[in-house]
């Protein structure tokens, strides 16, 4: 009888790791929808990396690109567009910066 505990835990277990792989790829998924990385590989509902989170974030994301290519100073125009250095992505490490449009 014992046996049968062990075979369900190990079960449990497994089914318990691949849920938590599939939570790490779904965030790294927000993530990159986040930063604007994943134009034209967007997931689709039902994939290994969709989440109503990521789509939430994409949605967001395309709404603020949208703002940005209307909004976004022209060459050539009395104001600038500057990167703030110095922040670095939680998950991944990577120096990232923030364009902000700024009046000269």
């Amino acid at each position: 009888m014992e046996i049968f505990g062990i075979r369900r835990r190990l079960r449990d277990l497994f089914r318990d790791a691949r849920e938590a792989e599939q939570l790490r790829v779904q965030m790294a998924g927000v993530m990159t929808a986040a930063l604007g990385w994943s134009r034209g590989q967007e997931a689709k509902q039902g994939q290994y990396g969709w989440s109503r989170a990521y789509q939430d974030v994409l949605e967001l994301r395309q709404r603020f690109d949208a703002l940005w290519e209307r909004y976004a100073p022209a060459p050539g125009m009395s104001r600038k567009v500057r990167l703030i250095a110095g922040v670095n992505c939680g998950f991944c490490g990577q120096r990232l910066g923030a364009r902000v449009a700024t009046r000269t």
